[in-house]
């Protein structure tokens, strides 16, 4: 489940599986309060100007390597020229993404990127190994 979201999910709120309202995000710049979706990149790089960005105040913080499935949407190829962010190289991840996708992280301290991966123990290739992220026009329903 995206971040944050059992807390107002248990209040009744609906999930938003709106991608252009996911890709838009706020005025402020943070995700929605009912967003359906988790942002990750295709792009190391963009991760870490994303984290740079938005975790800024912290010393530390984690870029995760996540194995694809069918719950995700590369948000440029579904969104096309509506994408508004397009060089983030976004993918969506519908409904969050469990802990065993997460193959593991890489740490970020002070800005820089350990060189060691560090691997998820819990991760299970078996469930993700032979899976991709939807195709571009499965997405296009969720486009908004």
């Amino acid at each position: 489940m995206p971040r944050g979201h059992n807390e107002y999910f248990d209040r009744g709120t609906q999930m938003n599986i709106n991608l252009y309202d996911h890709a838009r995000g706020t005025q402020t710049g943070f995700v929605r309060y009912d967003d359906g979706y988790v942002s990750t990149s295709l792009s190391l790089r963009s991760a870490h100007l994303a984290g740079q960005s938005i975790l800024s105040g912290y010393s530390t913080y984690y870029i995760y390597v996540i194995a694809t499935a069918p719950n995700m949407f590369n948000v440029n190829d579904v969104l096309g020229v509506y994408s508004p962010h397009p060089y983030e190289q976004e993918v969506s991840a519908l409904g969050g993404i469990p802990y065993s996708q997460i193959y593991g992280w890489y740490r970020v301290n002070f800005g820089v990127i350990d060189e060691r991966l560090h691997r998820n123990r819990e991760y299970r290739d078996r469930y993700y190994r032979n899976l991709n992220i939807a195709p571009a026009e499965d997405g296009y329903r969720l486009a908004g």
